[in-house]
């Protein structure tokens, strides 16, 4: 079993690595295989930057995570106002309608709801806020829209006839819960490829299982 001393070292090391964290801040403390971190970050995406970092850390039987934001130390923004700063950086955002993510805030804690177009696009309207200052926590509810199988099968029809000049007659496009199976046959491994690419660009869709088969 590694000793306390072990694992406080590792712990230290794990976070002077890790390029996107700050550990100047940060406080170790290591007490029968249970790990406490005291000390402040500067944004909420810093904190789960640091919480990822240490799930793979052997010997950690538990991660107590005791960190502040500078907001919560020095002043604490209405939630009102935080809800316009929020608003004010999803407008700014391309390819989003102003009115399709709904924003709830509690104390600091923000709440998102409403359809968004992919996976890429939920993970990154999580990212910008977790940077906004004032944000404690976010439950990212947004949920990706299913994608129509005309959509889809029309993407892999353009990326077929722009690459390479064939058509999308022998691939069937199924689509469940965002993921998009793909069977049939095309004529070169490269033509398998533009298909599968073409499917994961289309709106909507979380997955691409490629069943396709090469004549």
């Amino acid at each position: 079993m590694k000793s306390d001393e072990a694992l406080w070292q590792e712990i230290e090391q794990t976070l002077r690595w890790e390029r996107t964290i700050d550990a100047r801040q940060i406080r170790v403390h290591v007490h029968n295989g249970v790990v406490t971190l005291t000390g402040t970050v500067p944004n909420m995406l810093e904190k789960q930057a640091v919480e990822r970092a240490l799930q793979g850390v052997v010997g950690c039987r538990a991660l107590v995570m005791e960190l502040s934001l500078p907001s919560e130390s020095t002043y604490v923004k209405s939630d009102e106002m935080l809800a316009s700063r929020i608003v004010a950086a999803l407008s700014r955002m391309p390819e989003l309608s102003a009115d399709r993510v709904c924003v709830e805030t509690e104390h600091g804690c923000v709440t998102l709801t409403g359809p968004v177009d992919t996976e890429k696009q939920r993970h990154a309207i999580e990212t910008l806020i977790c940077k906004i200052e004032g944000v404690i926590g976010v439950s990212n509810q947004l949920a990706v829209r299913e994608p129509a199988v005309d959509d889809v099968a029309t993407q892999i029809t353009l990326a077929l006839s722009m690459r390479l000049k064939r058509e999308i007659d022998s691939i069937s496009v199924d689509i469940s819960d965002g993921i998009v199976t793909l069977s049939g046959i095309v004529g070169s491994l490269d033509e398998k490829r533009a298909a599968c690419l073409a499917a994961s660009q289309a709106q909507g869709v979380r997955q691409v299982i490629d069943q396709l088969g090469v004549a």
